[in-house]
């Protein structure tokens, strides 16, 4: 996989932030990685890499907002198809990538004997990792599905303050500072 693929470009997101731009999208990716190594998950862990990619792209603030995932299901994922598909996926993956981009802003979950339910929920709990970036108090474990994503609370903590003490240049350095935070390597 060429990494820089995922390099967030100019004009991708709709409105640009700090809260939920290219930082907070480099540290999902690299969480959906470390919980999908964990769990054994390989094509669930590609197909939520790719919604975590695109999954606040189509935002048009900062606030709370249920919306922004369908949004950029239907402006985005068209778009970067032909990326997804350079990688793989096939029309049955790219609904699985639309139901998890869509699903990450809904507060109920999809249910467990959805066929995308991994994806969807790799990409949810990816994404409340870093909600440190919003307050330290942020994150209620309750929320989180899966068993491993509760032990990787302090890191992905530490992969924030890290990641906010430089300035990221592309996924690859983000990747590389999340392995280096993790100690261990995040294969995709």
């Amino acid at each position: 996989m060429q990494l820089s693929d995922f390099d967030i470009k100019p004009g991708y997101f709709m409105h640009p932030s700090e809260l939920h731009g290219a930082n907070h999208t480099y540290r999902v990716m690299c969480h959906v990685l470390a919980l999908g190594n964990e769990m054994g998950f390989e094509k669930e862990k590609q197909l939520a890499f790719f919604a975590a990619f695109m999954h606040d792209m189509a935002r048009r603030h900062d606030g709370f907002c249920s919306r922004h995932g369908a949004r950029a299901a239907n402006i985005k994922l068209p778009q970067l198809i032909p990326l997804f598909q350079l990688y793989g996926c096939n029309d049955e993956h790219i609904r699985a990538i639309k139901t998890a981009v869509v699903n990450h802003s809904n507060f109920n979950d999809i249910r467990k004997t959805h066929p995308h339910y991994t994806v969807a929920a790799l990409l949810k709990d990816a994404d409340a990792l870093d909600r440190i970036r919003i307050d330290e108090h942020n994150l209620s474990p309750r929320y989180l599905r899966f068993e491993p994503t509760y032990s990787m609370i302090d890191a992905a903590e530490r992969l924030f303050y890290e990641s906010e003490k430089t300035t990221i240049q592309g996924f690859e350095h983000m990747l590389n500072l999340a392995e280096e935070v993790l100690q261990k390597r995040l294969p995709f």
